[in-house]
């Protein structure tokens, strides 16, 4: 612990005495235009759905703008992610994971995803995938809000709240982008006032990767290393994912859609073996498939205090599988053990509510409505006909629908000059799981323009999902009964100090309590145990003329006694935890040598941690430092921008851990993309 608390000083004092320095709350880049009074009034909305004042907010947010993401050369959310103190990667068998300060899940169901305030998460697990589906060409800004928002937005925001925000000026453009390893890039974004209250957007977006080429020797290959054998995998294969869509308002009412495929081909099983894949008739792949529908009335009203929301949503997803399982590549030649197995259905939602505003303090109330259904599924495995798929009778899950209710409110007040109080309440009722109060406390004391200081307590739940809850026989999991929900208490204290007029010092620190972990035991999944993770996050940034730079660092330290033995015993080791660095450092600078040319450089450092191998339970992963860069030219030829970015520059090989499968998995090496960009 001494050694922390001597990183965490060290890491402080640096960012004090260096320019590579970081912006949490406010625009990595965009500060570069920014005078000081436009700092102290830039606003977000996510994290109180009321536009607020970022020294006024009960909590740290992050915003991240259209120019931040191309000047960084951004490619994905992932790529945003994984620069944002707190958050963690990891790699299950089948996808990508994100971790929050050290809390996770297989299936990325911690966090929500909102595009202007309506949830994207798949509805089944509430997963979210964050890779090439979605659309960041026209994006306005990303507020990325890190700690509990159930009290405003329910079921799944444990951790964090992502709010992709989509630009509503005037605009049209057009891009596309070339790189190695298949990499394929198109959008087109057009927004369009038409009148008074009256406007259109649309975007369309496509992206696409043949992946990079990875040799699996003998001895990383635990399926098949009594069999001197080894074969080539692609890593970081995602073939053909699209984004689409539309919104149209006229005056009071605003229509939107999207529709948006994930798609990625795995290179391992379920369990993580790498198996001899090239023998299949079909790649090994993971989907999903949604549609997203929003319809939303906004009356304007002769009283101005006053405002009105009345949101509608309908959602499809539909989400097919095809897996290898755990068994020798050999077994069944030349097809292997696999399954194939997937599901669809919908779900229909309405959130209500109200907004009245005076001079020191704004009230929020509240009601949301949401059915879940499941259409239909299906299971089909070669488990006793080695060279046939055969469908099962038995569908992988009973068909069936859910009902969910949720009332909210909020008020925030300010006492003086000085201090300002933020509360909120959200009680959440459902016949799948006991209902759940979900508060918010924040304390804001600012004693001067300059700096603020804010105590925030908050509380979330992530509900059993459908599948945890329901026999699966096809897989061998029984019904299981009286799953409660998983229950997170977090506190936070957060001080922020703007040095001058464009660089600023933020210190959060935070101490995470989940309760009634949801793990598999057996055929059931229980409630088992609980994890108590603390930790320290330090951001600042600087702006001199055209250079800017930016830094973080995070620690995050488990609390071993708050922690059932179970979960310690396979995730805890030495005192830290496993598949996650201990210690993150991200840094970055930016220089506008003139209006056509713009470099920027932006590092990660992680420290070693442990994860597991089927030959070493306690597998030491190597720490790992990646460099990237972009150069930027704007208007290089009339209204047209040209990129080019490198994605670990210095060709770094390593590992990420995953809490499921016993090997590491190998991560993508050297990545360019060449993009242009035309805008008028």
């Amino acid at each position: 612990m001494k050694k922390n608390v001597r990183l965490l000083l060290f890491a402080i004092f640096m960012a004090l005495s260096s320019t590579t320095t970081y912006a949490q709350v406010d625009s990595t880049n965009l500060l570069l235009d920014l005078s000081f009074e436009e700092l102290l009034q830039l606003e977000v909305s996510t994290i109180t759905k009321t536009s607020s004042n970022i020294m006024d907010i009960p909590g740290v947010v992050t915003i991240i703008t259209k120019k931040d993401i191309d000047q960084m050369g951004f490619r994905k959310l992932s790529d945003i992610l994984m620069l944002i103190p707190g958050f963690g990667h990891i790699q299950n068998d089948d996808e990508h994971l994100y971790a929050v300060r050290g809390i996770y899940a297989t299936t990325n169901q911690k966090f929500l995803i909102l595009r202007d305030g309506h949830k994207i998460n798949e509805f089944m697990f509430d997963r979210i995938i964050g890779q090439y589906e979605l659309s960041l060409d026209n994006i306005k800004k990303i507020e990325i809000v890190r700690g509990a928002g159930a009290s405003l937005y329910g079921n799944a925001a444990v951790t964090a709240v992502v709010n992709l925000i989509t630009n509503d000026e005037d605009n049209c453009s057009i891009s596309a982008g070339i790189g190695n390893y298949g990499q394929q890039t198109m959008d087109f974004s057009f927004s369009k006032s038409l009148g008074e209250r009256e406007s259109i957007m649309v975007f369309a977006h496509y992206s696409s990767t043949s992946g990079e080429p990875y040799t699996i020797s003998a001895e990383e290959d635990y399926v098949s290393s009594n069999f001197a054998f080894s074969q080539e995998m692609k890593i970081d294969h995602y073939p053909n994912n699209y984004n689409f869509g539309f919104s149209y308002t006229k005056k009071a009412i605003t229509f939107s859609s999207e529709i948006s495929r994930a798609a990625y081909r795995m290179y391992w099983g379920v369990s993580g073996q790498n198996a001899a894949i090239e023998q299949l008739t079909q790649d090994l792949r993971s989907e999903t498939e949604d549609v997203r529908n929003t319809l939303t009335f906004s009356p304007k009203l002769k009283n101005e205090n006053w405002q009105l929301n009345f949101q509608h949503h309908l959602n499809y997803s539909q989400v097919p599988q095809l897996s290898k399982m755990l068994a020798n590549h050999l077994q069944f030649p030349p097809y292997g053990k696999i399954l194939s197995f997937g599901w669809r259905g919908y779900s229909l939602d309405a959130n209500y509510y109200a907004v009245y505003t005076l001079n020191n303090a704004n009230i929020l109330i509240g009601t949301t409505f949401e059915k879940r259904t499941i259409l239909e599924s299906y299971f089909m495995s070669n488990w006793t006909n080695s060279s046939v798929l055969a469908y099962s009778t038995t569908p992988l899950l009973p068909e069936g629908s859910e009902l969910r209710g949720a009332s909210y409110f909020q008020l925030q007040y300010r006492l003086n000059k000085n201090f300002l109080i933020n509360g909120g309440i959200r009680y959440d009722y459902a016949a799948d799981f006991d209902a759940t109060f979900n508060p918010r406390l924040a304390f804001i004391y600012q004693p001067s323009t300059k700096m603020a200081a804010k105590i925030v307590y908050t509380q979330a739940f992530q509900a059993p999902s459908y599948f945890y809850r329901e026999s699966n026989p096809n897989l061998g999991y029984s019904s299981t009964e009286n799953l409660n929900a998983e229950i997170m208490k977090s506190w936070q204290g957060i001080l922020r100090y703007n040095i001058t007029n464009l660089s600023f010092l933020e210190l959060v620190y935070y101490y995470n309590n989940l309760n009634n972990l949801i793990r598999k035991e057996g055929t059931e999944y229980k409630n088992l145990g609980n994890v108590t993770i603390q930790g320290f996050e330090f951001n600042s940034n600087i702006t001199v003329n055209k250079f800017s730079a930016f830094g973080n660092y995070s620690l995050m330290l488990p609390v071993s006694d708050k922690i059932d033995d179970v979960y310690k015993a396979q995730n805890i080791k030495d005192g830290k935890l496993k598949h996650l660095p201990q210690h993150t450092i991200n840094t970055g600078i930016n220089y506008n040598f003139s209006k056509l040319l713009n470099i920027n450089l932006y590092t990660q450092w992680q420290s070693a941690f442990y994860s597991s191998s089927i030959f070493e339970p306690d597998y030491k992963m190597d720490s790992k430092f990646l460099l990237n860069a972009t150069i930027l030219s704007k208007d290089l030829i009339k209204n047209v921008d040209v990129s080019l970015s490198v994605y670990n520059l210095l060709n770094k090989k390593y590992k990420l851990g995953d809490p499921v499968a016993p090997s590491p998995l190998p991560q993508a090496g050297l990545w360019f993309l060449f993009k242009l960009s035309y805008n008028w």
